[in-house]
């Protein structure tokens, strides 16, 4: 395979931090089968996981994945850490990847997403023919709440899903090596790791991040994405029944909240369409 377009960087969560472990495998199956539903077939797909969850079909070595053992988290700080941990140590491969092609310097595209999302098949081509850009944010896709007959429209992906930035990364934006784990879950130190590599931003500040080192991102002329929601393990709905709901739970459940009712982002129904279902490789939970 030629050098790859672009890397899908995947957190997968644990099968001990799962309420359900078997409908985060079917999940992460959909999410698989999407991404190669790819018209450009010039990827690469990393996870990193606590275990490798059972495989609905065969697939090639574009699917890898990097094993960590981390302790079970048990709300919804700790699994945001835990996610982020899994996304260091996809981005020391990235680098590794990076530094055994003929122009590491070239950089390479990587979309940071959630095991539970949907994204177009025409990514990887349009951003093979586009390779200068610092990277790209969805001006608009399609969000699905688990059980409905349709999606919703939303402007500005972007700010409220994990899989809309793709982000142009280099060498030196991706570490050499594993940090401490104590360092990586310790409240005080974590932060100070997630501003320093861009794969551990927090979704909503990267495209605002770049534009202030002078690196502005293009916007993509076609939805990327679809956004699951209420399946169950979200990391926002996590616990939600638990007595000790934490004040991180409440503010992302209060700021998908207010998203919901921003006039800028108005959203609108949209019918589940053949068309849509073929360009997401999108399956409908009964």
């Amino acid at each position: 395979m030629e050098k790859a377009n672009i890397i899908f960087a995947i957190a997968l969560r644990s099968k001990g931090s799962s309420r359900n472990w078997n409908n985060t495998v079917d999940n992460f199956n959909k999410t698989i089968k999407s991404i190669f539903n790819q018209t450009d077939q010039n990827f690469l797909v990393y996870v990193g996981c606590n275990e490798v969850p059972e495989l609905y079909d065969d697939y090639d070595a574009r699917l890898q994945f990097f094993l960590v053992n981390n302790p079970v988290p048990t709300e919804p700080l700790e699994m945001r850490r835990d996610k982020f941990w899994k996304y260091s140590l996809v981005a020391c491969k990235i680098k590794e990847y990076l530094l055994k092609t003929n122009n590491p310097n070239d950089g390479i595209f990587v979309l940071p997403m959630d095991a539970d999302d949907y994204v177009s098949n025409r990514i990887c081509k349009y951003v093979g023919n586009h390779p200068d850009a610092n990277g790209y944010i969805s001006d608009y896709g399609y969000v699905y709440y688990y059980g409905k007959k349709h999606f919703m429209k939303y402007n500005d992906m972007h700010t409220f899903c994990g899989s809309c930035n793709i982000v142009k990364m280099y060498p030196d934006d991706l570490p050499d090596g594993m940090p401490c784990q104590e360092l990586c879950f310790d409240k005080k130190t974590a932060g100070e790791l997630n501003d320093r590599y861009p794969i551990r931003w927090n979704h909503i500040e990267v495209a605002t991040k770049y534009e202030s080192i002078g690196k502005p991102f293009s916007v993509l002329p076609f939805p990327s994405t679809i956004y699951c929601l209420n399946n169950g393990d979200n990391i926002s709905e996590h616990n939600r029944i638990s007595a000790n709901k934490t004040s991180v739970y409440t503010k992302i459940r209060g700021f998908l909240s207010k998203i919901k009712h921003y006039p800028e982002n108005k959203k609108r129904e949209v019918k589940i369409t053949k068309e849509i279902c073929e360009e997401f490789a999108f399956s409908k939970a009964e």
